[in-house]
């Protein structure tokens, strides 16, 4: 049995991010399925469940922490490790929910470049043991 390459969600409503962070965690070893619309998160956890998410915190009509808490109430998904990626500063968060939920880290998006990301998700993420 080969190697199973770790699978990211991203879910953010810029086309153009999602499209970069897919492109950067692909180069670094990843699987990634990605939403623009979090309102399609129920068939895509349906379809596989990933390892690690990685959640916008402007979504449109709701927050990358609505996301969260949906994920921390699904017995699938919680305890999977999020990542909150904006360009909003963590203060958006006022109350501090994203942190009290087990989200962990904030991310900048102008700041965090893919490979910098991939080496985040990493530092979470099991090691996965080489197939001969």
């Amino acid at each position: 049995m080969g190697e199973q390459r770790p699978l990211v969600m991203l879910v953010d409503d810029d086309p153009s991010v999602t499209e970069m962070y897919r492109l950067g965690l692909e180069m670094e070893g990843f699987r990634v399925s990605s939403l623009n619309d979090p309102q399609g998160l129920g068939l895509a956890l349906d379809a596989e469940i990933p390892d690690v998410f990685v959640l916008d915190w402007e979504l449109g009509s709701i927050t990358g922490g609505d996301v969260l808490d949906r994920l921390r109430t699904d017995r699938r998904t919680s305890a999977k490790p999020v990542f909150m990626i904006s360009n909003q500063p963590e203060a958006a968060d006022e109350d501090g929910r994203t942190a009290r939920a087990g989200a962990l880290a904030w991310l900048i998006k102008a700041r965090t470049t893919p490979d910098q990301l991939a080496g985040r998700l990493l530092e979470v993420l099991p090691p996965r043991e080489a197939s001969f």
